[in-house]
């Protein structure tokens, strides 16, 4: 799920950095870091898809719905704080500025 989100991101992001070359560092890293919130939703619906597909299927509703939208939730918010944390370590060492 998590390398599925990334692929979307970078998809996005490289699209996006097409269209304003040229730009400096910061219009990059806010390009990207505001691209957080969209990796935090998709992953959690993708997850409640998942879960409400296999619960149609097998008849076990709601439950693995709940478990897969959890599961969602959490790599989205798994790679929402990789990503901050990545961006946090690169501006402490200086490299932001």
């Amino acid at each position: 799920m998590l390398l599925l989100l990334n692929r979307c991101r970078f998809e996005i992001l490289g699209t996006i950095g097409m269209l304003i070359k040229g730009e400096s560092g910061w219009l990059k890293r806010i390009i990207s870091l505001s691209a957080l919130g969209m990796t935090l939703v998709i992953a959690t619906m993708i997850g409640f898809g998942i879960g409400y597909y296999l619960d149609t299927k097998f008849g076990t509703r709601p439950w693995l719905t709940l478990i897969f939208f959890l599961v969602g939730a959490v790599s989205g918010f798994y790679a929402v704080f990789k990503e901050v944390f990545k961006e946090v370590k690169r501006e402490s060492k200086g490299e932001g500025r």
